[in-house]
């Protein structure tokens, strides 16, 4: 396990956006702390994987008593043995990303940002990576120093971090026949999807008898009781997140090695969010701009659209600068989630919000737009 001091950062230097550094540390005075040794780690720390199978792992975080706001967390990885499918946010203890987690392939890295405004003292995950395993080897994946967790205290202090490295292990996979198993409505296993159903259907042998579970374990086995329906299968559930459809073949009492196929269910729209009107005089030379944020509770939302009157939809990302300044034409913005829901938020006029400018009080609503800045001033001192 490895372990780092904490330092403090250095205040933000006057500038023409020394107002959104005043005003994002003016949002978090109230809580004052002290240094203390944050814990972050990888959950599971070791697994066997096969060639080709996934493995989601979840970045989690443990603040041992302390209150954080802003978190920095960068990994590194084998890309020879593991690729990366997907960096999931859903579920994140951190409401706000200024940016989508980056993956460099080349180099291995893994980097996500994100901020929780009101503070988070606690338990909790940041993200999953899912993982899919390429060769036979140990794949370790480690925490660069790069990492950063800050405290809630008005003062950008960084927290004493310690951080554990993870091993994974692949195999080669089964050498034995293996059962085709496929999903009509989750065709793809490491793809969300909105369906409710879980539809699973196989080939079925003459005098075999088929033991099956979905849950929401990898390693779980069932039982050699025999399950029917057989071969073509329709399992409801109301929960979302990942499962794991486990299946068993057994002939003439024996059972074979137990086949196991993913499936990533979001059937859940996003939150309902607002998109605030703001302006700043020193930004987007004193134009009216959008800001917005949704969260998703289990995939995550992938991108942002907006519709300004009977145009297409477009994609875009916050904060976003309207062409008609009047707002008149009406304007709405559609968070959509990795598994294709989505929520609308229906800009008010101007005339009906409080502007950046007359108030403080909506600080939350660009804090998108104050962690990119805080973020870079960190990296750029």
């Amino acid at each position: 396990m490895e372990k780092r001091n904490a330092t403090n950062m250095k205040p933000c230097a006057l500038s023409a956006k020394s107002l959104l550094c005043i005003v994002v540390f003016g949002y978090m005075w109230f809580s004052v702390g002290r240094a203390e040794a944050a814990r972050i780690f990888l959950f599971p720390a070791s697994q066997e994987i096969r060639i080709g199978n996934t493995l989601i792992s979840e970045i989690r975080l443990d603040t041992e008593g302390e209150t954080i706001n802003v978190g920095t967390i960068e990994l590194v990885y084998q890309p020879r043995l593991l690729k990366i499918i997907d960096v999931v946010t859903g579920g994140s203890i951190f409401s706000l990303f200024p940016q989508s987690p980056t993956v460099d392939e080349t180099q291995g890295t893994i980097s996500l940002q994100g901020g929780i405004p009101q503070g988070f003292a606690g338990a909790g995950v940041i993200g999953k990576i899912m993982f899919q395993a390429e060769r036979v080897g140990v794949a370790k994946v480690s925490f660069s120093r790069e990492s950063q967790i800050l405290l809630h205290d008005g003062k950008g202090t960084e927290s004493e971090l310690t951080f554990a490295s993870s091993e994974y292990r692949i195999v080669a996979s089964a050498s034995s026949p293996q059962i085709v198993l496929t999903s009509e409505d989750h065709p793809q296993e490491n793809r969300w999807y909105v369906n409710p159903f879980i539809r699973m259907n196989w080939e079925v042998k003459e005098g075999a008898s088929y033991s099956y579970v979905l849950s929401r374990s990898r390693d779980e086995i069932p039982d050699e009781i025999a399950d029917e329906p057989v071969g073509d299968i329709k399992l409801a559930t109301n929960e979302d997140g990942v499962f794991y459809f486990h299946l068993r073949e057994c002939v003439g009492g024996i059972c074979g090695e137990t086949l196991t196929r993913q499936v990533l269910k979001d059937s859940t729209p996003p939150e309902p969010f607002e998109a605030q009107v703001g302006t700043v005089p020193t930004l987007y030379e004193g134009k009216r701009f959008i800001s917005f944020a949704a969260t998703d509770a289990t995939s995550g939302i992938d991108h942002y659209e907006i519709r300004e009157g009977s145009s297409a939809w477009r994609v875009v990302v916050s904060p976003f600068v309207p062409a008609d300044q009047s707002f008149k034409q009406g304007i709405e913005v559609r968070a959509i989630d990795k598994a294709g829901n989505e929520r609308i938020a229906v800009v008010a006029p101007p005339e009906a919000q409080l502007t950046f400018v007359d108030t403080a009080g909506i600080v939350v609503a660009v804090v998108v737009l104050l962690l990119i800045f805080y973020l870079w001033k960190r990296r750029n001192p």
